[in-house]
């Protein structure tokens, strides 16, 4: 499942300390389904509303997207901010 949390006047540092913490959170977390241990982790993609390319909620939703996705692509269960990338998409394109 995926979600958005909005964090008004927070920077996309102060917003990468948070998902930090939740990741750190889920960590050390266990659930258990159909008599297995399953461990949760989580894997989140921050993006800065201040970015020059963010510049309506469309290009934002895909900013953090991408930074999902090169979350996901380094092993799952960690945090990155959509300023380390390279480039940005465009507005309204969202990653596949």
């Amino acid at each position: 499942d995926e979600f958005c949390l909005l964090l008004p006047e927070t920077s996309g540092a102060q917003a990468k300390a948070v998902a930090q913490r939740l990741v750190s959170e889920f960590r050390d977390k266990t659930a258990f389904y159909e008599g297995r241990t399953i461990m949760a982790t989580i894997s989140v993609g921050v993006a800065e509303w201040s970015s020059e390319i963010a510049r309506n909620s469309l290009g934002l939703i895909a900013l953090a997207d991408r930074a999902l996705y090169q979350t996901k692509q380094r092993g799952r269960d960690g945090v990155t901010l959509e300023g380390s990338m390279v480039s940005a998409p465009e507005p309204g394109v969202m990653a596949a």
